[in-house]
Order: structure tokens, then C-alpha cells, then sequence
């Protein structure tokens, strides 16, 4: 879903994102997590996830098995 989108992903407005990261459910697809993260990670984004209460910052390489991420 971001290979389409470069453009927009990297301009000045750029969005918030939202996406669901699930290893198990990419994995039928050839596709980590990491991957995944690594699109949005390209325009200059950052990953953050709601863990406990506040916003964490995720590593690219950090497993998921199912978790919403943002940015």
C-alpha cells in the first residue's frame, strides 16, 4: 500500500498513518514486518506505536505479531 505513494508520503502535508503489523499474517505474502516498516521508514517517516499508555518509537527490525502501528 505505500509502494503507490512516495509522492505524498514525502511532501511537506504528509499524512498520518495508521497500519496493522502482523508477521504471521504477512508471512503468506513473503513479507516481514521490517519490510513493511521500511516503506514508510524511506520518506522520512518514523514508526511509533501505543504501548502502556503513551506513544513508543519502534525499531525497523523489532517483531510483531499482530500490532497497530502509526506515523
Amino acid at each position: 500500500m505505500f509502494r503507490g505513494a512516495p509522492s505524498l508520503l514525502s511532501g511537506e502535508r504528509a499524512p498520518t498513518v495508521f497500519f496493522d503489523v502482523d508477521a504471521s499474517l504477512w508471512a503468506r505474502f513473503a513479507v516481514t514486518p521490517a519490510t513493511v516498516k521500511r516503506l514508510p521508514g524511506g520518506c522520512g517517516y518514523g514508526i511509533d506505536c501505543w504501548r502502556e499508555g503513551e506513544l513508543r518509537s519502534v525499531a525497523l527490525d523489532e517483531s510483531h505479531d499482530h500490532e497497530d502501528l502509526l506515523r
